[in-house]
């Protein structure tokens, strides 16, 4: 008979709790089959800023920041969009309609001055900082790059972020920042400010419940 001395080895089941910008991807990528049908506001935005990009942007090497589903490039065809986001789910249905790459918007793994312009709507709210990402934005860029972004104001959600106060529960909403602070990062990283546009957008929502899920069906859950 021959013996052998065996060790059994226990598995470490204990996760390491996720970063916020893990919840984020995991949060959008889930609802990416789905977030069509949840973008009213997202593609208002978007259309809103076409009018702001350059005359020949669609010739233009580009990039999509916080692409989502490709509803940029779905808008404009002809353009040569790389899109990039950093939910995985995102970027599976955004390769159906153009290259598509996974990354954090703020390390852009994308060489210097490879490429003409950038639009990134209704992403950078998401950022810890988003002056990295300006920043980054303005090293891939060519010297004569545009950069054309829309991001949420403070005050945005205010009637929910006061719902929450008057039933004494802690607010879960993002901390939006002022445009005069994102307009000092801005020129910190070397940006000249051309044009600032200020739109109000308002969605009626019969209750808090109903915009709740709203959210859900964006992917838009993640906390302070």
């Amino acid at each position: 008979m021959v013996c052998r001395d065996m060790t059994i080895l226990q598995q470490n089941t204990t996760a390491k709790p996720l970063t916020q910008k893990q919840k984020i991807a995991r949060d959008f990528s889930r609802a990416a089959k789905q977030y069509d049908g949840y973008a009213i506001l997202q593609r208002e935005v978007l259309e809103q800023m076409l009018p702001l990009l350059p005359e020949s942007w669609q010739q233009q090497k580009v990039v999509d920041a916080g692409t989502g589903t490709a509803a940029l490039k779905r808008m404009a065809p002809e353009c040569q969009l790389i899109g990039l986001d950093v939910a995985w789910g995102m970027c599976e249905v955004s390769k159906a309609h153009q290259p598509t790459v996974q990354a954090d918007m703020e390390s852009l793994p994308l060489a210097t001055s490879s490429v003409e312009g950038c639009v990134s709507s209704l992403a950078i709210q998401w950022l810890k900082h988003p002056e990295k990402f300006f920043a980054e934005v303005y090293r891939i860029t060519h010297p004569e790059g545009w950069f054309v972004f829309s991001t949420l104001d403070e005050g945005t959600l205010a009637e929910l972020e006061l719902a929450y106060r008057k039933a004494a529960l802690p607010s879960p909403l993002l901390s939006f920042q002022r445009s005069e602070a994102l307009l000092r990062s801005l020129q910190n990283a070397g940006w000249k400010v051309e044009t600032q546009q200020e739109n109000q957008h308002y969605t009626h929502y019969n209750n808090v419940i109903s915009l709740l899920k709203h959210f859900r069906g964006l992917g838009a859950q993640q906390k302070k």
